[in-house]
């Protein structure tokens, strides 16, 4: 019973590893060519105070100097400039290089994003929203009213009481120290 448990989990392991073809967006990390994508905002934007980060399905990307689209799938990690008016279920327009999460001693940036499907990042990229609400109904308003709460809580109550209610009670863990 032991080892038919092992090799369903050694199974199950190596069905979840991703397949990096041409037609994932990880195939096209580090070549150092800035590349345009589309794709759309599967979460809300995760505010900075120097940077904005956005979770990106994305679904066609080109590089720069030729203008035909290629059909691919995967998540992206992009890193903006802070402001923008972004909004869960944009339709988006990136441009920028793809690379690699890194790594180094301390910490496995690529392995942490990895167990959240994300194998390519986007560090200061440029954007422009195509579409507004391309995302689901229910997911949206679930956000909308998250975001309405979270403005009731800083209302309400101080920083950092405000911070670590919003953390606990909505899971924004932007304001915890």
């Amino acid at each position: 019973l032991l080892l038919c448990l092992l090799f369903l989990g050694a199974a199950r392991y190596q069905f979840a590893q991703p397949s990096i073809t041409s037609e994932h967006i990880a195939w096209y990390n580090g070549q150092n060519v800035k590349m345009v994508l589309e794709g759309r905002l599967i979460e809300p934007p995760d505010e900075r105070d120097q940077f904005t980060y956005l979770r990106v399905k994305v679904d066609q990307l080109h590089p720069d100097y030729d203008p035909h689209f290629i059909t691919v799938h995967g998540l992206l990690l992009a890193r903006l400039d802070p402001g923008g008016n972004w909004r869960y279920g944009d339709r988006l327009r990136l441009e920028g290089y793809l690379e690699e999460p890194f790594v180094n001693e301390t910490f496995d940036y690529r392995d942490y994003l990895a167990h959240q499907d994300i194998y390519s990042v986007m560090d200061h990229a440029q954007g422009i929203v195509l579409l507004r609400g391309q995302g689901n109904l229910l997911l949206s308003a679930i956000y909308d009213f998250r975001q309405a709460a979270l403005e009731q809580v800083y209302r309400f109550f101080p920083d950092p009481e405000a911070s670590l209610l919003a953390g606990i009670l909505l899971g924004v863990r932007t304001g915890i120290p």
